[in-house]
């Protein structure tokens, strides 16, 4: 662990002819741990919109976001895509990671059209993570 020790007085100047000053001092801690070889698999979720409202930039943007997170994931991670526009469908069943490559292929077919039905999206993803292992770590991206 990295501990850091940050002190600032309110006045660096001190007038030595007087006999006495009173000062304040503000002093901060803060403590880093150090980074940690993970050894539990995660189970990620990644729920993805591609209504209508996400077209251009939008939706560019989920995209490269969702393909780095599926490059850092690590052997015997765990992933499903939901995505959603007027109804939500599931893009990549719960599985462990084998071909980045085709998942990022999945992922990078989404068009944007139609409503939003986040509801759907979410209610598919928390029903794919539910198909992950009990030993692991288990996170919904929204």
């Amino acid at each position: 662990m990295k501990v850091n020790l940050h002190s600032a007085l309110n006045d660096t100047n001190i007038d030595a002819s007087q006999s006495s000053s009173q000062r304040q001092m503000a002093i901060s801690i803060s403590a880093m741990a150090d980074e940690l070889e993970r050894t539990v698999p995660l189970n990620l979720c990644l729920i993805l919109d591609h209504s209508g409202s996400m077209e251009g930039r939008p939706l560019e943007t989920v995209k490269q976001a969702a393909e780095q997170l599926v490059e850092k994931l690590k052997e015997g991670d765990r992933l499903s895509v939901v995505a959603f526009d007027h109804r939500a469908k599931v893009i990549v069943r719960n599985q462990i990671i084998n071909d980045s490559a085709s998942i990022k292929r999945e992922i990078n077919k989404l068009r944007a059209s139609g409503g939003t039905a986040i509801d759907e999206g979410l209610k598919l993803g928390i029903e794919e993570l539910g198909k992950g292992q009990k030993d692991s770590i288990s996170q919904a991206f929204l």
